[in-house]
């Protein structure tokens, strides 16, 4: 696998970028007592890169959630401006990783299932947004985030390119997923979080050092 094989790149955000999952576990608990879920029987594959739907409609149907979706959305927007705007950090050498593949000419861009205000907040407080033209979030799918392929099958569309020439680097399971069922090309950084067989992966990196080195970058 080499970066000249592709014509995109397209980066999950959270867990990929920033190291937003461990800051968002740390908060849950408290944030779903809120709700009236009870955390310790929430699994990690109903909500870690879901979009705000798709959390939601786990919860209701899985969990009990006890508040109405406005207050879901107030409560969640109002934990995420203090996990993006204080308590997130870039991941190791992904800056590295950013910049040698912006050397290389190739398309980059961000497709998460998280709101676009908090894509912002990461993009302006990192000074990224120079990096990546082009942010597509799960609200421009009308909500069909990960694991469905739509977000992916639509950056590639916006990006004028063929599925099957990007590469995509997830970190999440329901991310590997999406990006499998869209035909594309998937990095599946995993640090140790899951077991490396619990989803199908074109490669598996433990750190974005080994990317730089996979890429030849």
């Amino acid at each position: 696998m080499k970066l000249n094989d592709f014509q995109a790149v397209i980066f999950d955000m959270d867990g990929v970028i920033v190291d937003s999952e461990d800051v968002w576990y740390r908060h849950r608990g408290q944030l779903y007592k809120k709700m009236g879920v009870d955390y310790t029987k929430v699994k990690d594959e109903d909500v870690v890169g879901r979009s705000m739907d798709g959390i939601y409609q786990q919860l209701t149907d899985k969990y009990g959630l006890k508040v109405s979706k406005e207050k879901f959305l107030q409560l969640y927007h109002q934990t995420a401006n203090q996990v993006y705007q204080e308590e997130v950090a870039l991941l190791p050498a992904v800056l590295d990783l950013i910049k040698q593949i912006a050397l290389s000419g190739l398309k980059m861009t961000v497709a998460s299932s998280s709101p676009p205000s908090w894509i912002k907040m990461v993009l302006t407080r990192f000074d990224l947004k120079k990096f990546f033209p082009l942010v597509v979030s799960a609200e421009d799918v009308a909500g069909r985030g990960k694991p469905a392929p739509d977000i992916y099958l639509y950056t590639a569309r916006k990006l004028k390119v063929k599925p099957q020439d990007c590469l995509v680097i997830e970190d999440s399971i329901n991310g590997v997923k999406s990006a499998h069922k869209a035909g594309m090309t998937v990095i599946w950084y995993n640090p140790g979080t899951y077991p490396n067989d619990a989803v199908p992966a074109d490669k598996i990196v433990s750190s974005h050092r080994e990317i730089i080195k996979l890429l030849a970058l």
